[in-house]
């Protein structure tokens, strides 16, 4: 992880979070897409599991039926919640100005700020992100395992593949 990249702070777990009413509310399953408009923010909950915040601005795209010319909406800027390892790579590999992808789990959280108003928003937790491949190549760097494997052993790299049945289309 590049330390110089992002801040690192203490974070609450979703599930070392205590039941209040300020629980966020899910909104359901969802993705979006767009811009990333700082470095990545790694922290650490007080159990020491990781937790990132991308920062995502997206702007659609709408056609202005005065001139038939297509041109950018107002933006939105939404918090993605990326934990656990994945939340580690985001802020080794991540950088303002990525255009990126995230599934996840939306949430709406409602807090008063230091002035007393009532605020709201709206973030996601990934259960997945990477880069967008709309504008640009990608790299894919295969992270390191540090503990047992997921759902069984990785194959192996020298096992010959099937051979691919004839008269098939690949896809």
């Amino acid at each position: 992880m590049n330390a110089a990249k992002g801040k690192t702070t203490e974070a609450t777990a979703p599930s070392e979070q205590t039941q209040d009413p300020a629980k966020p509310e899910s909104l359901g399953e969802g993705h979006i897409s767009g811009n990333t408009t700082q470095d990545v923010e790694l922290r650490f909950t007080p159990t020491g599991r990781a937790v990132a915040k991308v920062r995502v601005a997206y702007a659609q795209r709408v056609k202005n039926p005065a001139t038939g010319q297509w041109q950018d909406g107002e933006p939105q800027f939404y918090d993605i919640d990326v934990w656990g390892k994945q939340g580690e790579n985001c802020a080794e590999y991540m950088n303002r100005g990525d255009r990126i992808v995230a599934v996840g789990e939306w949430f709406k959280r409602h807090w008063t700020d230091r002035e007393g108003k009532e605020r709201t928003s709206i973030s996601l937790t990934a259960r997945d992100i990477g880069p967008s491949m709309l504008f640009r190549g990608a790299a894919v760097i295969r992270a390191q395992r540090t503990g047992p494997p997921m759902g069984g052993p990785p194959p192996a790299d020298d096992v010959p593949l099937p051979d691919e049945p004839q008269g098939e289309p690949p896809f």
